[in-house]
């Protein structure tokens, strides 16, 4: 008996190690201005205070309040419950902040940039967000690049109002209600996407000026291909 005891104990052991599943997170998370994750148990590693990465899906939306860090949701889910005004991260007042990686669904607005400048959102999977999937207010000089904007976004894209100088380059927005939509707002780019089979126009610029339509696939759209009004 004495002999099978530890035997039975290490062989329990091995199995809980086998059954591990990544953590999962309920609850809003922030990325505080002292660099500190909150609360302490939320799947986000970081051993510099600049680059920040998940090791679990979240349940929740995250508020970013540093500048100047990197986010890398290493292709784990950000996750809503597709509250109305839920945010999946939000960027609200942030400067040089990258949001790279993450698949981020079933929020209102998927990524908000509000009165925010010089930050990238790349290599994202932004789907079935009620409202827009990116939306930048009040926000210039930010790169949306390479992003996977598709299925169920009622606008992929949206900069209102005010919001200038941005690129949006090489994203694919497919199945959402509208493309990429443009109201006051001037000198941005808009540049190799692919924009297709969306329900509305594939790109609206309303009360816009001096902004690039370069190099685009805008095809299949019930809408207008592009609408300047």
């Amino acid at each position: 008996l004495f002999g099978i005891m530890p035997i039975l104990l290490m062989l329990s052991m091995l199995t809980s190690a086998f059954n591990i599943q990544p953590a999962e997170a309920n609850g809003t998370i922030y990325i505080r201005a002292d660099g500190s994750i909150d609360p302490l148990t939320a799947p986000i590693s970081s051993v510099d205070n600049i680059t920040y990465t998940l090791t679990g899906n979240i349940n929740e939306s995250i508020i970013v309040e540093k500048d100047s860090i990197v986010v890398d949701g290493a292709s784990f889910i950000v996750q809503g419950t597709g509250a109305t005004g839920s945010v999946g991260i939000d960027l609200s007042n942030r400067d040089n902040v990258t949001i790279k990686n993450t698949n981020i669904k079933s929020f209102y607005y998927g990524i908000w940039l509000k009165h925010s400048s010089g930050n990238t959102v790349s290599g994202n999977n932004i789907t079935n967000n009620d409202g827009d999937g990116i939306w930048l207010r009040y926000s210039s000089n930010n790169s949306i690049a390479g992003n996977n904007i598709i299925a169920n976004n009622a606008w992929g894209i949206l900069l209102y109002p005010s919001s200038s100088n941005n690129s949006i380059v090489g994203n694919t927005l497919t199945n959402n209600n509208y493309g990429i939509e443009l109201v006051h707002s001037s000198n941005n780019s808009i540049t190799e996407n692919n924009i297709t089979n969306n329900d509305g126009d594939g790109v609206d610029l309303g009360s816009s000026s001096n902004n690039n339509i370069v190099g685009n696939n805008i095809t299949n759209n019930d809408g207008y291909g592009v609408d300047l009004r």
